[in-house]
């Protein structure tokens, strides 16, 4: 059996979608964990040639307020099938939550930076250092837990440079790509 085969067959990861399957009417917000369980079985396909690691919202939207236990890593690594320890830094990529916005973050722990992309969604250019706002979605404590989870060294995310992108959002609700925005 595939790695990915085995880390989709677990009912954490398959079994939330099914319980917010109506989140994909139309005129409906996209249920976090269709989400992810969408994000995660693409990921899973380029697994062994990504560049970056992919982290469902059960990490990134749960626990950051208190380090993770040893019990903690063991289950994340054991769930993601990351038997080797600690795994070589590569950049994280995650969906953040603040308020009721989701947005795509990247954290590159070897250049130190912070990438946090459609964070206002009512504005277009790029941001860095405080107005980046990473406070609001609890982004350093996220930064501690992931190097943390993958047993990496703790750098200060007083140290990270923080930099955000922004564009104008036209779309209420997940926007098919097919369709056309201004129709």
């Amino acid at each position: 059996m595939e790695h990915s085969d085995l880390i989709l067959a677990n009912p954490l990861i398959w079994g939330p979608p099914i319980l917010e399957i109506n989140t994909l009417k139309d005129k409906q917000w996209i249920g976090a964990s269709i989400m992810d369980f969408f994000l995660l079985h693409h990921w899973l396909q380029v697994r062994d040639d990504a560049l970056m690691y992919y982290l469902d919202s059960s990490i990134s939207f749960a626990g950051y307020k208190e380090p993770p236990t040893v019990d903690e890593i063991s289950q994340f690594r054991h769930r993601y099938l990351l038997h080797s320890n600690p795994r070589p830094p590569q950049p994280i990529v995650f969906v953040a939550l603040s308020g009721d916005h989701y947005f795509p973050v990247v954290f590159d722990y070897s250049a130190l930076t912070a990438f946090v992309f459609g964070f206002d969604i009512n504005k277009t250019g790029v941001c860095v250092g405080e107005s980046v706002q990473w406070h609001n979605w609890h982004g350093p404590a996220l930064w501690v837990k992931f190097a943390r989870l993958y047993g990496w060294p703790e750098v200060d995310f007083e140290d990270v440079s923080l930099v955000r992108i922004d564009w104008l959002q036209v779309c209420r609700y997940l926007c098919p790509l097919h369709l056309d925005p201004y129709r």
